[in-house]
């Protein structure tokens, strides 16, 4: 795939529209609200950030772009399949607004889960503060396309889905969980949702977090086959990036990679954060050259030279996590 990300999970990123509003502790030093493209169109007078703020629809070239991955991919799978090599996973992540978005127009909506639909050999990684929304945001797209004269091939695909009859095959769906509070409320409201795939963005890691990863913690509906399955499939954790980064505490990162490991959860573990700590008198197991900087009565900050602490060969060797859940479209 020509597009490409610095996200270490995808391999591009399509965005619909850009904006959100912040809902909880991890939203406060947001990267999305501060990339260029949000900050252009600031300067042109269009706030995208905050409740009542006027999302901005990406272009209609913009739009275009997965309809040409999903070909590149079937090319590129038919050779890998000649080749008797294993078809990749092209994974897509909107990664400047938040997909349930109630304050984004129904038909942009609508639009939206028209170009899934129509891109089955694309994975889509759509990740939300507001998994609860779910099933109110698709009951209105199935309104809005009825009352429109939208297509009926679409309409029994929306309505598969918000009956529970069918997951799409190419949709993972994930909420983000930065500390307990967040992780009690979104998880059980995530698994509510029929998905292929559930996965949980633990970024930015503010605290310890018992994810419960035994999905029969919670009172979760078990769907039929064709709807995926009520468990987390997926892990991705991380510390905070950018100037004001919260510190992350490295037993925390440890904890989530425990957690997915005795639970048999695929983990990744993306990066460690600007202000990476630990409470290590020196830098036992370290790569050689590690330094901690100390201070009095706080813990130790791991003095790494990636600015998000993002490069596995300076963490210790039980951080070099990254997996992937094994599905196909």
């Amino acid at each position: 795939m020509s597009e490409e990300t610095k996200i270490e999970w995808a391999h591009a990123t399509f965005n619909p529209w850009i904006g959100c509003t912040k809902v909880s502790p991890g939203c406060s030093s947001c990267y999305a609200e501060n990339t260029t493209r949000a900050r252009v169109l600031r300067k042109r007078g269009h706030e995208t950030w905050g409740r009542g703020a006027q999302r901005s629809r990406t272009s209609e070239t913009t739009w275009k772009q997965p309809l040409r991955w999903n070909l590149m991919a079937v090319c590129e799978q038919a050779a890998d399949n000649y080749d008797g090599r294993k078809p990749q996973q092209f994974r897509v992540f909107p990664s400047l607004c938040d997909w349930l978005d109630g304050e984004v127009p129904i038909e942009w909506f609508l639009d939206f889960l028209e170009i899934i639909e129509y891109t089955p050999n694309l994975n889509w990684l759509l990740l939300t503060k507001r998994p609860e929304a779910f099933q109110s945001r698709l009951v209105e797209a199935i309104r809005y396309n009825e009352n429109n004269g939208g297509s009926d091939s679409h309409h029994d695909w929306l309505l598969d889905w918000a009956d529970g009859n069918h997951a799409p095959e190419n949709v993972w769906i994930g909420t983000s969980v930065e500390d307990q509070k967040r992780a009690d409320e979104r998880i059980p409201a995530l698994l509510q949702i029929p998905a292929r795939v559930h996965f949980l963005s633990v970024e930015p890691l503010l605290e310890v977090v018992d994810l419960k990863l035994n999905a029969r913690n919670y009172e979760v509906n078990a769907h039929g086959p064709s709807c995926g399955s009520p468990y987390i499939a997926w892990v991705v954790a991380g510390g905070e990036s950018g100037p004001q980064a919260r510190p992350c505490h490295i037993d925390w990162i440890r904890s989530v990679v425990d957690q997915c490991a005795r639970s048999g959860t695929k983990c990744f573990v993306k990066q460690l954060g600007s202000l990476c700590v630990t409470d290590e008198a020196v830098p036992d197991g370290w790569p050689a050259g590690t330094e901690l900087t100390l201070a009095k009565d706080a813990p130790a900050v791991v003095e790494l030279k990636h600015k998000k602490g993002g490069d596995p060969a300076e963490w210790t060797e039980d951080l070099r996590v990254r997996q992937f859940p094994q599905t196909q479209p």
